[in-house]
Formats: structure tokens, C-alpha cells, sequence
């Protein structure tokens, strides 16, 4: 298995993501990015399911929402529930502070837990799940 995750702020085949809904994502330092992914992977989440979210991307956050990728998916998302969401706000502050944001797809209790594991194991200190009702903040 491919332990290499895609670069998801654009997709090649330029398809869309889908929705936010059942991603836990969280900021890390850029040095562990690599060790970050290998051990999601490890834990049996698939590497091109894997979203890497860096400040290069941030300045396509404000761009036009129809575009492809995670950076397109969040600014899908912020345009459907406004941009004071907190959640939002920090992701972007984090970004711009030079962090690496991870994401992936967590599907039952038991797998978003793990993916939380793994992102505090990394330095990892704001960590959001977006379930279908409700955002979820590890602190």
C-alpha cells in the first residue's frame, strides 16, 4: 500500500471531494507531515484518502468556490454556513502560521478516536471532527 497521500488542495481529474462531513482534521507542524501520514496509514486509513492542506493553499480559500480539491471543498463549505464559523477561522489561522493541516475520513466513533490519537501522537493540538450534525473540537 502506498504510504504517499495526495496533494488534495487540487485534484487531477479535477473532481470535487465531496463534503467535510465525517473528516476529522487537524494541524501539525510541517516536519511531521511524513510521519503523520505513514502512521494513518499504518492504522489502515487509505493514503489517497488522506487530504494535505498547506499555506500555499490559503490564498485559493478566498477563490472562486467551484474549483476542485480540499481548498475548494472548505470554501464550499464556509460559503454554505457563513465564514465566522470558529472552526473555520483557526484552520485558516493555522495555515497562515505555516502549519500542515490533515485530513481524512473517519467513518464510527472508534476510527475518528484513532485518527485524534494520531494527530495528538504528531504535536497535533486543535483537532476538529465534522460529523453530520455536529463539529466536534479535541482540545
Amino acid at each position: 500500500m502506498d504510504a504517499t497521500p495526495r496533494d488534495r488542495s487540487s485534484s487531477e481529474d479535477g473532481e470535487s471531494l465531496g463534503s467535510l462531513e465525517g473528516k476529522v482534521i487537524g494541524a501539525v507542524q510541517p516536519t511531521v507531515v511524513s510521519e503523520v501520514t505513514t502512521a494513518l496509514v499504518a492504522a489502515g486509513f487509505p493514503a489517497d484518502e488522506i487530504d494535505v492542506v498547506t499555506s500555499e493553499d490559503i490564498a485559493a480559500l478566498d477563490a472562486s468556490i467551484d474549483r476542485p480539491g480540499l481548498s475548494g471543498l472548505v470554501s464550499r463549505f464556509v460559503f454554505s454556513i457563513g465564514d465566522d464559523l470558529d472552526e473555520i477561522q483557526q484552520a485558516r489561522e493555522e495555515l497562515a502560521a505555516g502549519l500542515i493541516l490533515i485530513g481524512v475520513a473517519a467513518d464510527g466513533d472508534e476510527s475518528v478516536h484513532r485518527v485524534r490519537d494520531i494527530l495528538r501522537e504528531h504535536g497535533s493540538q486543535s483537532i476538529v471532527h465534522f460529523g453530520r450534525w455536529t463539529i466536534t473540537t479535541f482540545e
